[in-house]
């Protein structure tokens, strides 16, 4: 669920972008700080990890490697360190699906305990074992936080690049003086202001899973 890019987006869940605070006084010193980038489906997770233990003996030592099995894994429930793949379905209250892995074409695969999908995912997916389904709600505080409607802006067209011309929902990196790039949705258009959005686009809502663990390594 692509963090999300963050914290990401659909639940590519790159969805993992965090934002800073942003402020209007910026715009005084604008016109090259705007930059419209495609929209694109986006889904950020991943990687790995082994444990290895010495073993010692009285006439000599030998280290070996031990690789915890797919099925003793598939047996005890996922813990941190494990790399799963999920298959999911992302829907809003209303019923609106927001993000899936049949929308990508492939499951999700995240190493438990690294932050890199949202924490109420993570922690719905601890202790499930291989085959297991589960349905579940997160809370915005564990997803993309609330809405912050200091986060909304009015910016004159002046300090938008020339083209494209701004369309309602088109994407705007936006590059704050002194502050990590972020992503703004175009909200509304008039003649010679242009509001944008920077709240992440799930923020403030309550998301309602439908999960299948497909597999568990290590």
């Amino acid at each position: 669920m692509d963090a999300r890019d963050g914290k990401s987006s659909g639940l590519r869940l790159p969805w993992l972008l965090k934002f800073l605070g942003f402020f209007p006084d910026i715009y005084d010193s604008l016109p090259a700080q705007f930059t419209y980038i495609p929209a694109r489906k986006e889904r950020s997770f991943m990687s790995s990890k082994i444990g290895c233990k010495l073993l010692t003996g009285i006439m000599f030592m030998v280290a070996v490697l031990f690789v915890v099995s797919p099925a003793l894994a598939a047996e005890n429930g996922v813990i941190t360190g494990d790399m799963v793949t999920v298959d999911y379905e992302g829907t809003l209250n209303d019923g609106t699906v927001f993000d899936s892995s049949s929308r990508h074409q492939t499951p999700l695969t995240f190493k438990v305990g690294t932050g890199d999908v949202i924490k109420g995912f993570e922690d719905a997916v601890m202790g499930m074992k291989k085959g297991e389904q589960k349905s579940f709600s997160i809370q915005p505080a564990d997803a993309y936080g609330d809405y912050d409607p200091t986060l909304s802006q009015k910016v004159d067209r002046k300090n938008l690049p020339p083209t494209p011309e701004p369309q309602v929902g088109m994407v705007l990196l936006v590059n704050p003086p002194g502050q990590r790039p972020m992503k703004a949705v175009i909200k509304e258009v008039t003649p010679e202001m242009v509001t944008i959005d920077m709240n992440h686009p799930l923020a403030g809502q309550v998301l309602n899973f439908k999960i299948t663990l497909t597999e568990i390594g290590q």
